[in-house]
C-alpha cells in the first residue's frame, strides 16, 4: 500500500505552505476576462521595461560620474547589430 505523505517543509522549508497563500493584489484576477489579463500583463511589461531602463541610464550616469572624478573619460557603445545568425527574410532568400 502506497503512503501520501508531505513534503513540503522538508523540500521548501518550514513555512513554505503559507507562503503559497494568495497575495491580495492578485486574488481578483481569476475572474477578470482573458482580454482584461492580457492589456494588464502589457502594461505591467511596459512598467517593469521603463523602470531597467530608468535603472540602467542611472547606473551609466553613476559609471560616468566615479570616472570624471579619477579622471578617467568612460563612453558605452551599443553594439551596432546582435551576434550570431541573422533572421531569415520574409521572402524566402
Amino acid at each position: 500500500m502506497t503512503q501520501m505523505i508531505d513534503i513540503t517543509d522538508s523540500v521548501m522549508g518550514a513555512g513554505a505552505a503559507e507562503a503559497k497563500q494568495a497575495n491580495p493584489a492578485v486574488e481578483g484576477l481569476a475572474s477578470q476576462s482573458d482580454d482584461t489579463l492580457r492589456a494588464m500583463i502589457a502594461e505591467a511589461s511596459a512598467l517593469l521595461e521603463s523602470r531597467a531602463q530608468e535603472r540602467r541610464k542611472h547606473a551609466l550616469a553613476e559609471i560616468q560620474r566615479l570616472a570624471r572624478e579619477t579622471g578617467l573619460d568612460v563612453s558605452v557603445k551599443k553594439p551596432a547589430r546582435k551576434r550570431g545568425r541573422p533572421k531569415k527574410s520574409k521572402n524566402g532568400s
